[in-house]
């Protein structure tokens, strides 16, 4: 009996050792039509090496 749980108990930590924070971002792309922009987004990206990428595009209008 003991053999089996301490091979769970063993499982445990190993599973919990190899788990990997995810690194998600969101960006509204609406006013992200120059090229320059565009360029720096995907830098930015790419430099904090970004496993999810939300792209949205918003058109809300203010109200007066």
């Amino acid at each position: 009996m003991d053999q089996n749980n301490d091979s769970v108990i063993m499982d445990k930590n190993i599973n919990q050792n190899n788990l990997k924070t995810l690194k998600i971002a969101t960006k509204n792309i609406r006013g992200i039509t120059k090229i320059i922009k565009q360029i720096d987004w995907l830098k930015f990206c790419e430099y904090k090496d970004l496993d999810i990428i939300g792209l949205t595009e918003t058109w809300a209008k203010d109200e007066n």
